[in-house]
C-alpha cells in the first residue's frame, strides 16, 4: 500500500508549484491546437453544440413544462478567438513560477562543474567509462547553463509580456522580439546538450545492467527481507545465510538444502532487481523523449525545425504529459515519507 490516495497525490500536485506550472502548460497546448487546427475546431464546437442541446432537453422533457430557449450558437471565429486568448494568458501565467528559475538553473551547472565526477557504476569499468561519464557531467552543465540564460532574457523581458511601457518598460519592442529570439535559441542549445546527455546516460544504464555488482542491491533487498521476517516472527538473519554460503563455497561440499535456498533466494531476488533497473531506465528514456520533442518548441520560433503550430501544439501537449509525471511521482513520493 502506498499509504495514501489519489486525490491526496491530486491535491499535492495541484498546490505544487511545478505541478500547477504543468497544468497551465497542458491547458496551453490545447489551446495552441484548438486555435492551429480547424479539425480541432470542428469536432470541440460540434460537442459543445451537443451538450446545451441535450441538457436543455432533458430539463424540458422531465423538469420543465415550457419548450426549451438555445442560446446562439459559438461560431468557429469565437472559438478561435478565445482559444487563441486563453493560450496567451496561460503562457503568461507560466512565466510568473519561472521568474528567478534562471538563478536555480546558473547554481546547479555551477554545483555541477565544480564537484567531483560521481564514481563509475563498475569498478571494472574502462577508461570509456571513464570518458562517457565526464561527458554526461559536462554536457548536464552546459544544459543548465544555456537554460539559465534562456530564463534570464525571459525574466529580463517578463515586465514587457505585462504590457508595461514608458518608464517601467526596460526595452524597446524590437529588442524585446530579438532578446525572446535569443532566449529561445539558448533554450534549443539546452535541449540539445539535455538530449545528448541522456541518450549517453541510457547507454551508461545498459551497460549497468549488465556489469554492475549486484552485491550492494542484494543487501538491500535482504535487508527488506530480514525486516519483514522479523514482523513475522520466522527471522533466519541476512549474516547468517551470507555466512552459511561462503563456508559452503569454501569447503566445496555445498549440501542440496543450502544449494536450493540459494536458488529460491536468487529466483526472489530477480523481480527486486529487475524492477530497480526497470524503473531506472524508464526515467531515462522518459526525460530522454520530452527533451527531444521538446526541441520543436524553440527550434520553430527561431525556423530551424519547419513545423506547424499544430505540431508543436501536439508536442507540447505530450511533453507535458511526460515532465508532469516526473511531478506526479515526486509528489507521492513526498507524501509517502511524510506518512511514515
Amino acid at each position: 500500500m502506498a499509504g495514501y490516495s489519489t486525490l491526496e497525490q491530486f491535491i499535492k500536485f495541484s498546490t505544487d508549484a511545478s505541478g500547477l506550472e504543468r497544468t497551465f502548460r497542458l491547458f496551453q497546448a490545447v489551446c495552441m491546437i484548438i486555435s492551429s487546427s480547424a479539425a480541432a475546431r470542428s469536432i470541440l464546437l460540434s460537442f459543445i453544440h451537443l451538450v446545451p442541446l441535450l441538457s436543455q432537453y432533458l430539463l424540458y422533457r422531465y423538469l420543465w413544462g415550457s419548450p426549451p430557449v438555445f442560446s446562439d450558437p459559438l461560431t468557429e471565429a469565437a472559438l478561435y478567438a478565445s482559444a487563441r486568448d486563453l493560450r496567451s494568458s496561460f503562457n503568461l501565467g507560466r512565466r510568473f513560477f519561472r521568474v528567478f528559475r534562471f538563478i536555480e538553473a546558473f547554481h546547479s551547472a555551477f554545483s555541477l562543474s565544480t564537484a567531483p565526477t560521481p564514481p563509475l557504476l563498475h569498478q571494472r569499468s574502462s577508461s570509456l567509462g571513464v570518458s562517457v561519464r565526464s561527458w554526461i557531467v559536462w554536457l548536464d552543465v552546459g544544459a543548465k547553463s544555456f537554460l539559465g540564460m534562456y530564463l534570464l532574457l525571459e525574466t529580463m523581458t517578463f515586465p514587457g509580456a505585462l504590457g508595461q511601457t514608458g518608464c517601467f518598460g526596460l526595452w524597446s519592442v524590437e529588442t524585446e522580439r530579438v532578446m525572446n529570439i535569443e532566449g529561445q535559441r539558448f533554450w534549443f542549445f539546452s535541449l540539445v546538450c539535455a538530449a545528448v546527455r541522456g541518450a549517453l546516460k541510457l547507454g551508461e544504464h545498459a551497460v549497468y545492467r549488465m556489469e554492475e555488482d549486484k552485491e550492494k542491491v542484494m543487501k538491500k533487498w535482504r535487508i527488506q527481507q530480514r525486516q519483514n521476517q522479523q514482523e513475522q516472527g520466522t527471522q533466519q538473519t541476512a549474516d547468517e545465510q551470507e555466512k552459511t554460503g561462503e563456508k559452503g563455497g569454501k569447503q566445496g561440499d555445498e549440501t542440496e538444502k543450502q544449494r536450493q535456498e540459494r536458488i529460491d533466494e536468487m529466483a526472489r531476488f530477480g523481480p527486486f532487481w529487475e524492477l530497480q533497473v526497470g524503473t531506472r531506465a524508464i526515467g531515462i528514456m522518459r526525460r530522454l523523449a520530452a527533451d527531444t520533442l521538446d526541441l520543436v518548441l524553440p527550434g520553430q520560433i527561431i525556423g530551424w525545425v519547419p513545423v506547424g503550430p499544430t505540431t508543436v501544439g501536439i508536442c507540447m501537449l505530450m511533453t507535458t504529459c511526460l515532465t508532469g509525471k516526473e511531478v506526479w511521482d515526486r509528489c507521492g513520493m513526498e507524501l509517502a515519507q511524510r506518512k511514515e
